[in-house]
């Protein structure tokens, strides 16, 4: 009784420095991953206590097992045990080498925490926690204490006794060097403590319960579902010292497989879900590395090749119903423009392949004609956008086309690819020239055009080169040899209004005396053959008949131009 008198008494003056303590309860810093060695006390070999036919070893492990387990639902540790069967986890060992060897396995992995788990015996009850005194190391005594008393308030919710806390000194003799430290301080009595702390780890050991207390026993010893919240409830009290939260999303299990959590526990889901290395496919809680389509998360919808999200891919993606526009990855709803594959290039709208699409598209290389949501290369006539009408040649824009073209409304001028619809003038196509007014080809124009080689004739909007006539424009009447205007032409001219006589290929309305053409004479008047007569070579160059051969016309009347026009 003396020795835990003292015990208790250290542990109280221990309790009275701790104002680092976090509510009461000091906590670790985070870590990026702790490691903790559980060691379920005794074995098969070396056998604890036992009583009420149940023995120490067996609940050991059984509460070892079951906080592992729980412990494992945790994101950012690693469990270790020093056993996790029934047998002497060395061999052939004495009581003392098996304890020196399970620190030693402790300090081997590095870990952060040496856990040994018992049961009691003898005249008591309730659960007793050791820790680490506060020599040689002395946070050790720190971090020993307050992992014990947060263990301590979960077996406290289970309903069992609190018996207490504490640490315990070596009362061993002075020549024995196992109960002093290096530096001359009292070691901690028990072999598991003291030899974890020559290993550079914190060790503690949790006493569940009297085995060989019957209401222990009947209560908590005898019943697997109380061992098992035995080490759940040591386990919740690791996790909260170290910070730790239950697994949710994609995490590793102790041997470094990832899979979905949801608090704690693998789940069935099937999704996306994140890692540091991307975005990865999941089906029924396990990474999919078999998967390759389309899956969608909180930000969208992703392209997923081999279970994880390709961020490099950029192009057409099918989920076997519908075609999409895939940038970086992402499944680019907003997208609006071409696409291509293996197959042509594609019309999008909206990120979705637009089947219905028909009419221009621009990519880095030019605008495109696509038909039916496809680029057309066959395609060459007329394509129309917001800005106006364009020409395009086997489905490009060409920018360099100047001459017709054919809709279903009528044939078109267009001038460096576009259609002028201020054009008036002359176009050829392999058919011969036309007569175009306003952008429109006018086959009703009958008269006169112009281009760099000259005036020309049309009659029904295309050039008549057989003609060989009078045309009229605002300038006045014209003399047309083959459709086209004769500038030397000096000579007669017949119209529905008579006979003219012509200088220079126009009615030469300044000129009136005689002419003589061939075997014919000509009296003009204002340019206008007012008399001829049929002469010989020996007759005189004037005769006294007159032919009459009509009036001047005038005006509009005439449908000319009259003298004020010449």
């Amino acid at each position: 009784m003396k020795k835990r008198k003292a015990a208790v008494l250290a542990a109280a003056a221990f309790a009275m420095t701790a104002a680092f303590f976090l509510n009461g309860i000091q906590r670790a810093e985070a870590a990026d991953n702790v490691v903790v060695m559980l060691d379920p006390g005794h074995d098969s070999t070396h056998t604890g206590a036992a009583a009420y036919g149940l023995k120490e070893q067996q609940l050991n492990l059984k509460i070892g097992l079951a906080c592992r387990i729980e412990l494992e639902k945790y994101d950012g540790i690693t469990v270790y045990m020093t056993h996790d069967t029934i047998a002497c986890p060395f061999e052939g060992s004495t009581t003392k080498q098996d304890l020196i060897q399970r620190t030693e396995y402790a300090g081997e992995v590095g870990a952060d925490l040496f856990v040994s788990l018992h049961n009691n015996s003898g005249d008591d009850s309730g659960y007793e926690i050791y820790y680490p005194n506060n020599h040689y190391v002395s946070e050790f005594n720190d971090i020993g204490y307050a992992v014990s008393e947060h263990i301590a308030g979960y077996l406290s919710e289970m309903g069992i006794y609190r018996n207490g806390l504490y640490t315990r000194d070596s009362d061993g003799e002075e020549d024995d060097d196992t109960n002093w430290y290096p530096d001359g301080s009292r070691a901690d009595y028990y072999s598991v403590i003291r030899n974890s702390k020559y290993n550079g780890v914190p060790g503690i050991i949790v006493e569940h319960a009297y085995l060989s207390d019957a209401g222990d026993t009947h209560v908590f010893l005898s019943n697997d579902n109380m061992l098992v919240r035995m080490g759940q409830a040591d386990a919740s009290g690791i996790a909260d010292y170290f910070g730790l939260h239950k697994k949710n999303g994609l995490c590793t299990d102790k041997y470094g497989d990832w899979h979905y959590y949801e608090d704690g526990e693998v789940s069935d889901y099937t999704g996306m879900a994140l890692n540091e290395y991307g975005w990865w496919y999941v089906t029924d809680g396990e990474i999919d590395d078999s998967y390759t389509g389309i899956a969608e998360n909180e930000y969208g919808r992703w392209y997923m090749q081999d279970g994880v999200v390709n961020m490099d891919y950029t192009g057409m993606l099918c989920d076997g119903a519908e075609w999409y526009y895939v940038q970086g990855g992402y499944v680019n709803d907003a997208y609006t423009g071409m696409a291509c594959n293996e197959y042509g290039w594609w019309y999008f709208e909206d990120g979705k392949l637009n089947w219905n699409y028909t009419g221009m598209a621009l990519n880095e290389y030019g605008w495109w004609y696509f038909e039916n949501g496809v680029l057309n290369w066959d395609y060459t006539g007329m394509v129309c956008n917001e800005y106006g009408w364009w020409y395009y040649q086997n489905g490009n824009l060409n920018r360099e086309y100047t001459g017709m073209a054919l809709n279903e409304y009528g044939w078109w001028y267009f001038e460096n690819g576009f259609l002028n619809l201020n054009y008036t003038g002359m176009a050829l196509n392999e058919y011969g020239w036309w007569y175009f007014e306003n952008g429109n080809l006018n086959d009703a124009y009958t008269g006169m055009a112009l281009n760099e080689y000259g005036w020309w004739y049309f009659e029904d909007g295309q050039l008549n080169r057989e003609y060989t006539g009078m045309a009229l424009n605002e300038y006045g009447w014209w003399y047309f040899e083959n459709g086209l205007l004769n500038e030397e032409y000096t000579g007669i001219g017949t119209n529905s209004y008579g006979e003219w006589y012509y200088q220079r290929g126009r009615i030469g309305y300044d000129f009136s005396g005689k002419v003589k053409f061939d075997d014919t004479e000509y009296t003009v008047t204002e340019g206008y053959v007012v008399e001829k007569r049929i002469v010989n070579e020996t007759e005189a160059d004037t005769a006294d008949t007159v032919h009459t051969a009509g009036t001047l016309p005038t005006g509009e009347e005439s449908g000319t131009l009259g003298k004020e026009a010449r």
